[in-house]
Order: structure tokens, then C-alpha cells, then sequence
């Protein structure tokens, strides 16, 4: 894990310390917890640089909500550090899209071969920008636990997770099943 990388920021974060973001580089793990103002600019450079979001402020959490920003986001920065390394590069990180249904579970399991293909020993399920999933989604999502379980790897959910895939989730009993991110 490459420690320069880690970095606390706090006050405002707005469109005048972009150069400033901009420096931290590739996959910086930032302690948001000091932020008191996250502008729509700055989001998305955190976004483009595929930043990972530690401990963040009420105000941050809020603006990822309310943006359905795909950020990966962790409740402490040792969380956060904990899975930098294997999150890195983002070919472990599985983002199925607005839907994994009938008609998209397909696509996800070839993605999953790829992940099942690399050396990572950790996958991320992206659930971030997925409003819509059906049985075939979670029965997509369930054969990739099982295939990682054979492997000896983990496999955890990210969000934030819409309602409509929370409940199925829930309803489901995966929420037992999967680690959250």
C-alpha cells in the first residue's frame, strides 16, 4: 500500500482546490471527515481519479446519496486502507450497471469470469449505480459468491444501494452473505 496516497482533507472542498485533489493522483484513500462542503466539481475529480472515500463527514455521505456517486466509500480510514490493496487496480471491482436483471446477468458473469480469471483475492460488487435487479440478478450475484467461496476469496457490496435492490437484498437474506464495502 503506498502511503502517500493517504490524505486528510478538510473545510471546503470546492472547485478552487482542484489542483490540489488533482495532485493526490490515482486511487488516493482521502479521511473525509473533516469535510463541511463537497461542490459538484470536485466530485467528480475525486470520481475520475477513482478516489476512495474514508470516514466521511455527514455532509459527504449526504452528497454521495443525493448524487449516486459509484465513489467506493468505507466507514473508517483503516477500512478504507485495509482494502486499497486489493481494490487496486479497479479490475476487481465489479459495476454491473443501472440494471442486473434477466437481461444483464449475463454480461455480470462474464465479468465475474474475468475477476475469477485475475489474482485478486477480493472482489467489489458495485452496486452503486444499479437501480433495477431481478431473481436472475441475485441468482447471478449468488453463483459468484459460490464460485469465490470455492476459490478462497472474498467478496464484498458497495454502494450506496438503491431502495429497490436494498429490499430485494434484504428480503433475499443476501445482506447475510455478502460483506459490505
Amino acid at each position: 500500500m503506498n502511503t502517500a496516497h493517504i490524505v486528510s482533507l478538510c473545510g471546503r472542498l470546492d472547485v478552487h482546490r482542484l489542483d490540489e485533489v488533482r495532485a493526490l493522483g490515482r486511487h488516493p484513500v482521502i479521511d473525509a471527515s473533516g469535510i463541511e462542503f463537497l461542490d459538484a466539481h470536485a466530485l467528480a475529480l475525486l470520481d475520475e481519479l477513482g478516489a476512495i472515500i474514508a470516514a466521511p463527514s455527514d455532509v459527504v455521505r449526504i452528497t454521495l446519496e443525493l448524487t449516486g456517486s459509484t465513489l467506493s466509500c468505507f466507514p473508517t480510514v483503516e477500512a478504507a486502507l485495509g482494502m486499497q490493496a486489493e481494490t487496486v487496480p479497479d479490475s476487481n471491482v465489479l459495476r454491473p450497471g443501472s440494471r442486473l436483471d434477466l437481461e444483464t446477468a449475463d454480461q455480470f458473469r462474464r465479468d465475474a469470469d474475468r475477476f475469477l480469471a485475475s489474482p485478486a483475492t477480493h472482489a467489489i460488487v458495485d452496486l452503486g449505480t444499479t437501480t433495477e435487479m431481478d431473481v436472475a440478478g441475485l441468482a447471478a450475484l449468488a453463483f459468484f459468491l459460490i464460485r469465490c467461496r470455492a476459490q478462497n476469496r472474498s467478496v464484498a457490496i458497495a454502494g450506496p444501494i438503491s431502495p429497490p435492490v436494498g429490499r430485494l437484498i434484504d428480503y433475499s437474506g443476501f445482506d447475510l452473505l455478502f460483506e459490505a464495502a
